[in-house]
């Protein structure tokens, strides 16, 4: 019961501004200058392994052609691919991860920066990380959602 419950209560302090924990790994999508009317700041990137199987994060290229509004999650062997999209108001994400029966379960969290909240160009940014896993897992399930902000 305590494994279902974690990620949630993991999940409610970090909306209302409390960071707990310090995060089982980072990384930092670089600056880019993807979209020309409007350049992108660094945006860190926070993982909260409560599965306990999670080894390590590395930035990747989403592809858009397979992105739908939510997300997607898919298991390669033993790394768990997280893609979606992102908005370039972001300042930073936490990514909280699970793993029951089922599947691997991660819930995506963009926190919105004070320029965003002031408003900023509707642009979809393609946001992708390869966690590496501890082993290959026994599902090959992977469920992801992401907040919106």
């Amino acid at each position: 019961m305590w494994r279902r419950l974690a990620p949630l209560a993991l999940l409610a302090l970090i909306l209302v501004g409390c960071d707990p924990l310090p995060a089982s790994f980072s990384a930092v999508f670089p600056e880019t200058n993807e979209a020309a009317a409007f350049p992108l700041a660094e945006e860190p990137v926070y993982v909260y392994d409560a599965s306990g199987t999670v080894t390590g994060i590395a930035i990747t290229d989403a592809d858009m052609s397979s992105l739908g509004g939510q997300g997607t999650g898919r298991i390669e062997g033993d790394v768990l691919i997280l893609e979606w999209i992102g908005g370039a108001c972001e300042s930073r994400v936490y990514i909280i991860v699970a793993l029951d029966a089922e599947a691997y379960r991660a819930r995506i969290h963009p926190e919105t920066s004070l320029l965003g909240m002031l408003g900023c160009p509707a642009l979809g940014i393609g946001r992708a990380v390869r966690l590496q896993l501890r082993e290959p897992p026994q599902t090959r399930r992977a469920v992801t959602h992401v907040d919106s902000y």
